[in-house]
């Protein structure tokens, strides 16, 4: 299959299944849509990964022995390229995914906190009023209130 959107489909089909046919049988297709997947390789590391991961919490298998099994499928088949648990794998990306949003967040609070100073430095040197203010330190006008209350409390 060239198409994942396809193999996606394969593995909802499947899915349906869970419960009508044994799980041995579920294991099957589900090793053979992983197989299909990274036969092609088309794909980039990282959406072949979160595709495992995929497969292997939507065609769920509650036996842990038969988990274990597919991973080490995974690793034969990708030669080892891909040399942990799908689920590991997953928080792993999720974890970095989170640092990347902490530092986004961090980033976005320091630039916060300089305006925040910057509008205060122009309130208390000038007599511009908000809109100007607003205006030289590229901020939304309810910012430079805010600053302003906020200075005003602190007298």
């Amino acid at each position: 299959m060239e198409n994942i959107f396809a193999l996606i489909v394969a593995a909802c089909q499947k899915a349906l299944l869970e419960g009508k046919v044994p799980e041995e049988e579920l294991v099957e297709q589900r090793s053979m849509i992983a197989r299909a997947l990274l036969s092609g390789q088309r794909y980039d590391k990282d959406l072949i990964i979160s595709f495992l991961g995929f497969l292997k919490n939507f065609i769920f298998i509650g036996n842990k022995e038969i988990n274990r099994k597919f991973d080490t499928l995974i690793h034969e088949i990708t030669g080892g390229t891909i040399d942990m648990g799908i689920i590991e794998t997953l928080k792993l990306q999720e974890r970095r995914q989170g640092l990347l949003e902490g530092e986004r967040k961090g980033r976005l609070e320091g630039k916060q906190e300089a305006n925040c100073e910057f509008v205060s430095n122009l309130i208390s040197a000038t007599k511009f009023d908000d809109n100007r203010i607003a205006a030289l330190a590229a901020v939304p006008v309810d910012f430079v209130r805010k600053v302003r209350s906020e200075q005003a409390n602190k007298k």
